[in-house]
Formats: structure tokens, sequence, C-alpha cells
């Protein structure tokens, strides 16, 4: 197998592993589960696990060395992606479907190029705009049709969450100009430790958790938070970031697959129609990025 094709499949599998994150963590908070945790918890757990993998990880590869000039966009990047993100999302899937979820956070990539615009000063183009307002305008009647014709919290929590994981990811790519990705990951994280460590403890459940919760959250902490990055940065890096952008498409409707597999959430033509809207959104207005 050559490089590109190596990338392409790394890619995928970074693909898979945040797909499966939405139905995973829908269970672990989900009240169909009766051992089910606190949003909260499920939060700062899976941030500490993947805090306590990133010191492992730079220590066997001699590069724990603290990048200070760096602290500032680490810190923002945390504050996005650690915490408001999976906190966020835990919170909306409480009272919202993972189906719901996934169509959502198909979003992302949006918010995150509208959110780098904004921040480098980057004209747009009309169309960009346009197309930002129609992905905005697809989630928001979505929510607003999953809720039966009103906003819930958690729809709010659901579009706050990729609000919140856009402005971390705009941060995370400022300290990934000055250090490798694999870095700037362990070391995201790492800086949330002295507030993910306590909490954590804070905020444990006083209620037995079984077998399968824990490995919910394991998985959350190890795979969701840390290893799919590993492997998506480096499909990015092997298949190049354009083609790698063509396999994230897939993500929305690898995780509808899987929420309707595992969950058993009902997977219907209306919700199918406005993943494909989103999606093809968001290839209209790459092509015109590209173009420009």
């Amino acid at each position: 197998m050559d490089s590109r094709n190596r990338g392409y499949l790394l890619a995928l599998i970074g693909v898979f592993i945040f797909a499966l994150t939405m139905p995973v963590t829908k269970f672990v908070v989900g009240t169909d589960n009766p051992s089910s945790v606190s949003p909260v918890f499920a939060t700062f757990l899976r941030a500490l696990i993947a805090g306590v993998c990133s010191i492992g990880y730079l220590l066997v590869t001699y590069k724990l060395r603290f990048p200070r000039a760096l602290l500032r966009p680490l810190l923002i990047s945390a504050a996005g992606t650690v915490v408001g993100f999976p906190l966020l999302l835990s919170m909306g899937l409480v009272g919202a479907t993972s189906i719901q979820g996934a169509v959502v956070t198909g979003f992302l990539p949006m918010a995150t190029a509208v959110m780098m615009s904004l921040y480098l000063g980057k004209q747009q183009n009309v169309p960009f705009w346009v197309c930002a307002i129609i992905g905005f305008g697809l989630i928001a009647t979505f929510s607003y049709l999953q809720g039966d014709g009103s906003f819930r919290p958690s729809d709010v929590y659901l579009m706050l969450a990729v609000l919140s994981a856009a402005a971390g990811y705009v941060a995370g790519a400022k300290v990934s100009e000055q250090i490798p990705p694999s870095q700037a990951i362990c070391w995201v994280l790492i800086v949330s430790l002295p507030l993910t460590l306590p909490m954590t403890f804070l905020f444990w459940p006083d209620h037995t958790i079984s077998g399968v919760t824990w490995a919910g959250l394991g998985y959350l902490g190890i795979f969701s938070m840390w290893l799919g990055f590993f492997a998506w940065y480096k499909g990015m890096n092997l298949a190049g970031p354009i083609a790698a952008s063509q396999v994230q498409l897939l993500q929305p409707f690898i995780a509808l697959f899987l929420s309707s597999l595992l969950l058993g959430e009902q997977l219907d033509v209306v919700t199918i129609g406005f993943a494909v809207a989103l999606i093809a959104t968001l290839v209209v207005s790459k092509r015109l990025s590209l173009r420009a």
C-alpha cells in the first residue's frame, strides 16, 4: 500500500473513531442507561484519561518540554475542545438523540472555516457566506423540527458545542504552526490537567457504574480524545489536507448509521435529507474557497 492510500485509510480510521463518539457519549450520559454518569463527570474523566496518555507519549518520545510561548493559544484551545465541546455535547445528548447530534455537528467544518476567517481577518467571497448561512439554517431548522416546533435546551447546547469546538480548533491550528500536531494535541490536554484532575474526583458518581459504561468512558478518553487525532493528522499528512477533508465528509453519515445500529434510534428520510443537504453545502463552500 502506497503512502497516499495509507493516508486515506488512517483518515478513515480517524473519522470512524470520531463518528463513534456520538453514540458512545449518548449511551454514557443518556437516561436509558441505568448506570449513566453526569455530563460533567464524563467530560472531565475523558480529558483526564487523555491527559495522562499524553504525558506518557511525550515522555516516551522525549518531547516533554513545555512550549511556554504557546500557553495562551493552548489554553484557548483547551477551553474550546477539551472542556467546552465535550461538556456541551454531553449536555445536549441528555435530551437529544445521537442522530440529531450527528447532523448538528456536521456543521463543524463550516463553523471552523467561519471562525478561521474572522480570526485571520480573511476576506471571503459572498457565496462562502451564503453557504455558511444556509448551513446554519439547516441545522437550526432540523433542531426545531426535532423539538416538535420549538427549540429545547438540548438543541441550544448542541449548537453551542459546535461553536466551542470551532473556536478551539482555530486556536489549536495556531499551536500546530509552531509544533507538530501530535505534540499540540498532547499539550492542549496536559495544560487542562490542573482543572480536569480535581473536577473528575469532585463530580465522581455516588452510584455503581457498570462495566460497559466504564468501557464507553475509556473509549471517549483514549480514542475520541486522543488516538483519533493521531490517526487523522497522520492520514492528512500522507494523503494531503484536501483529500483527507473529502473523507471527513463521511463522518455524519457514519455517525447516523452507528447511532441507528448501536442505540436503535430511528433513522428516517427527513434526517438523511438534512444530512445530505448540509454536506452538499459544505462541498460547494470548499470548492468555492479552493477556486478563490
